[in-house]
């Protein structure tokens, strides 16, 4: 999934936003959006072990076959804390990232922080 353009739909935003459909647009140049989506992008499809907040997650993302969608889903191991995200190509080359019930920020610095086990070992 290449990296064009990147947005997030959120139900309320600070920065730069735009009027989509009702939704409001918010653009990369926040939150270090590009950079979280840019590691989603790296996660290999399937599940994988990794690190957060010195605390120990299982992750699973998954691929639409179409190459439109992406989604993550992660649970800290012996935890109560989850993560979950989609990421949806739209017409015309953007990207849009859905958090799953959580902030928006939670998503993004969860993706910028946590290190896949096999890229430590």
């Amino acid at each position: 999934m290449s990296m064009e353009r990147p947005v997030a739909w959120v139900g309320q935003s600070s920065g730069v936003h735009e009027r989509r459909t009702r939704t409001r647009v918010v653009t990369a140049m926040n939150n270090g959006l590009e950079a979280a989506l840019a590691r989603l992008a790296a996660l290999p499809a399937g599940y994988s072990d990794g690190l957060y907040g010195g605390r120990r997650y299982g992750v699973t993302v998954r691929a639409s076959e179409d190459g439109r969608r992406r989604s993550l889903y992660g649970e800290e191991l012996g935890g109560r804390d989850r993560v979950s995200c989609n990421v949806y190509r739209l017409n015309g080359g953007s990207l849009a990232l859905r958090p799953c019930e959580m902030p928006l920020g939670k998503v993004v610095r969860f993706l910028l922080e946590f290190s896949p086990l096999s890229h430590l070992e």
